[in-house]
């Protein structure tokens, strides 16, 4: 995935819900957003438990594993929230 602006210092210090896709973060916190470059589509995302964020792409087999990272079926970057 390379290159992933990270957005989450802003938009977790303030008292708004969490997004439940890439785009709600736009324009104010991520500009432009990231694409998957397997597929025509940003990159999937979702809130783990503890404050962890993971970040994923459906990787060279095309199909979204849900962001399972064995035997490389997704490509997945897990992030930890900053802590308000």
């Amino acid at each position: 995935m390379g290159k992933f602006p990270w957005p989450w210092q802003g938009f977790s210090a303030r008292p708004v819900t969490f997004p439940k896709r890439l785009e709600e973060l736009s324009p104010e916190y991520l500009t432009p957003i990231p694409r998957d470059v397997f597929v025509d589509r940003s990159l999937y995302f979702s809130r783990l438990r503890d404050g962890e964020v993971m970040v994923y792409s459906v990787g060279p087999n095309l199909n979204d594993d849900g962001g399972n990272s064995t035997r490389n079926l997704d490509l997945v970057l897990r992030m930890n929230l900053p802590s308000k």
